[in-house]
């Protein structure tokens, strides 16, 4: 799971072009300060790129922490 989360972070820092450190501190998207709609699009496709895996559109909408998107990736892996 480690490695999974690493990768969401990886993600979400390079997205957000913040330090990975205040990614971790993070685990709701919303409690980033410039999130909207793009940067969600944005990281969903991040994501799918990182792991060779792609969400659907129900999916897409469930993601809205480190944690769901973890989850969400562990199932598909």
């Amino acid at each position: 799971m480690e490695e999974v989360k690493a990768g969401v972070v990886k993600v979400l820092s390079k997205v957000l072009n913040i330090p990975p450190q205040k990614v971790a501190d993070t685990n709701n998207f919303a409690d980033f300060e410039s999130w909207d709609s793009l940067y969600h699009l944005n990281v969903v496709l991040g994501i799918e790129k990182e792991f060779g895996i792609h969400f659907d559109i129900q999916e897409v909408m469930l993601i809205n922490s480190i944690n769901t998107a973890v989850d969400l990736i562990k199932k598909k892996i």
